[in-house]
């Protein structure tokens, strides 16, 4: 005769209860975790301290450097910070998310009502549509329309021309011709309203950025105004143009001139010091206090006797220059000078 024992089934212990060792082992598994985030922060902690970059957030306020060429808000290269730039990134974000939800509806919408048409052509297209860009992953289409459609476009030297004076290349579908071409800070000094008020066929392209930027871009919507560029990018904007334009009338030489001329552009300035300078006589730009006719005869001028004019302006070029005048300089002074000047070869032999 067996006795029943009371008090319900036999206590188990607890390395064998299920739910403690369920919670075991998640304890367990966050520590391990918070292990090994603690262990990458310090190790990134050190290797920034030693590659002396500094961490957190003080970056924000230190100014960017770089362009927008989209903002809702005031900014600019030379006095937007990197927390500035942050804010505009955002706002553009929330701008293409608004409109891209509105226009998505309004097309989703017509769509939809298109494929329920009685129309053959109607439905059809509407269901081409539906499988060929709505089925289809976003990323999927960014990839062929980079590698299959602007890859295979031409480069920039190989544009293709379009009707009307736009011409289309692997940059994408640039704008009507003529394009004249203003290099440098957008400043009040450097008389860039002569340029925009311009009435030019084509047109007028604005390179550089500085605090007269935002006040000339509502000023003249007309104009095109790409910001700061450099290197290749810069080089691609020249080859680009058709005629360089240099309104300012302050500049005491002007390198940019030469920079224009290298790239085969005629340049069209007033006759001032500058441009005077660099090309003097030279039919290779027109100086004019009429900037309006300067642009028109420039586009009659041949490119390639700018590359010639500009080719002679070399370093060596520029050391045989300074060595003559010396040489003048030395023939008129004493002859026991102590520094010999080397004409065969321009520089200086002690």
């Amino acid at each position: 005769m067996s006795i029943a024992q009371e008090g319900g089934p036999p206590k188990v212990s607890l390395i064998y209860d299920p739910k403690v060792r369920s919670i075991a082992y998640q304890v367990v598994l966050c520590a391990i975790i918070l292990f090994l985030a603690y262990w990458a922060v310090r190790n990134a902690a050190i290797n920034l301290e030693k590659a002396h970059i500094a961490s957190g957030l003080g970056f924000w306020n230190q100014t960017a450097g770089f362009d927008i060429s989209q903002t809702l808000i005031d900014y600019s290269a030379q006095a937007g910070t990197y927390g500035r730039a942050f804010w505009v990134g955002l706002l553009n974000t929330l701008l293409v998310a608004v409109l891209g939800i509105f226009f998505a509806t309004i097309v989703g919408f017509i769509v939809g009502i298109a494929r329920l048409s009685k129309n053959w052509l109607i439905g059809n297209i509407a269901t081409c549509y539906v499988e060929l860009i709505r089925n289809v992953p976003l990323l999927l289409q960014l990839l062929f329309w980079y590698n299959a459609v602007l890859k295979a476009l031409p480069g920039i030297r190989e544009s293709i021309a379009i009707p009307g004076g736009g011409f289309l290349n692997n940059r994408g579908l640039f704008l009507p011709q003529p394009v004249f071409l203003s290099v440098g800070r957008v400043a009040v000094e450097k008389n860039l309203e002569a340029f925009l008020e311009l009435d030019l066929p084509g047109t007028k392209l604005v390179v550089g950025d500085g605090p007269a930027r935002m006040t000339l871009e509502r000023k003249y919507p007309d104009a095109v105004f790409l910001g700061a560029r450099h290197g290749e990018e810069l080089a691609e904007i020249y080859a680009a143009a058709d005629i360089f334009v240099f309104p300012s009338k302050t500049n005491t030489f002007g390198l940019v001139l030469l920079e224009a001329l290298a790239s085969g552009l005629p340049v069209a300035a007033f006759p001032v010091t500058g441009p005077r300078d660099v090309i003097g006589a030279a039919p290779v730009g027109v100086l004019s206090e009429d900037l309006q006719t300067a642009c028109m005869d420039a586009l009659q001028i041949s490119p390639q006797a700018c590359v010639a004019f500009a080719a002679g302006h070399t370093w060596r070029a520029s050391a045989r220059v300074f060595v003559d005048h010396a040489q003048n300089v030395r023939n008129t002074g004493s002859e026991d000078e102590a520094v010999e000047f080397v004409a065969e070869d321009p520089h200086f032999a002690a």
